[in-house]
């Protein structure tokens, strides 16, 4: 097999044949014409890092974002996160002081270490060891964007007819599942601990 990395790709450029995969974060509707295989459903807190909580102020509702900079993830299948929930109940729509937009996590948790802003957009497994050693913490208890649910599509006729194409999409569905959770529950872990040390504990 031969990979070539691109940034999000939209149902139009799969069935147009720009590429046999796509890994999407909310799968489309329609999937008359594709097959799509679920990988990991999860949500994120939203983080900060405490030089620049110290700097700005610690939020304490979702209406307090109004006075800070948020780095959100845009990409092509999914719009920037404007809205928090808290046990099932949505806030109202946010109104960010400013908004950075990027489609790339690295750069926005790097943002997040270099104290540049607010991110509610920043997967988990990303974070894990950052989480573990204070260096971005969780604010806003129980607040959490919109759950992903990230899942692998490839065109219908490729898959059923191309068992390179079927085999991959199957073992990367299962495989990156597996792996997925097993991140997150890390993550979630690190929170925990990172609690336990009154690392996050005046954030909260």
């Amino acid at each position: 097999m031969q990979f070539s990395m691109l940034p999000e790709m939209t149902v139009r450029e799969l069935l147009a044949g720009d590429t046999d995969v796509a890994v999407v974060n909310q799968s489309p509707a329609d999937q008359s014409e594709i097959v799509a295989r679920h990988v990991v459903s999860n949500s994120t807190p939203v983080f900060a890092s405490p030089q620049y909580l110290e700097a700005h102020g610690v939020p304490r509702t979702p209406e307090d974002l109004s006075r800070h900079v948020g780095l959100l993830q845009v990409m092509p299948n999914n719009a920037p996160t404007m809205i928090l929930y808290r046990d099932g109940v949505a806030s109202n729509i946010i109104h960010w002081q400013n908004i950075y937009l990027s489609h790339d996590q690295f750069l926005i948790r790097n943002m997040v270490l270099n104290h540049q802003g607010i991110t509610p957009d920043l997967y988990l497994g990303h974070v894990v060891e950052e989480l573990r050693q204070g260096k971005i913490v969780p604010i806003l208890l129980g607040w959490e964007r919109q759950n992903w649910n990230m899942h692998i599509l490839a065109r219908r006729d490729r898959y059923l007819s191309d068992p390179v194409i079927r085999d991959f999409v199957n073992w990367f569905s299962q495989v990156e599942n597996k792996q997925c959770v097993e991140r997150i529950m890390q993550a979630r872990s690190a929170i925990e601990e990172a609690r336990a040390k009154g690392l996050a504990e005046n954030y909260e």
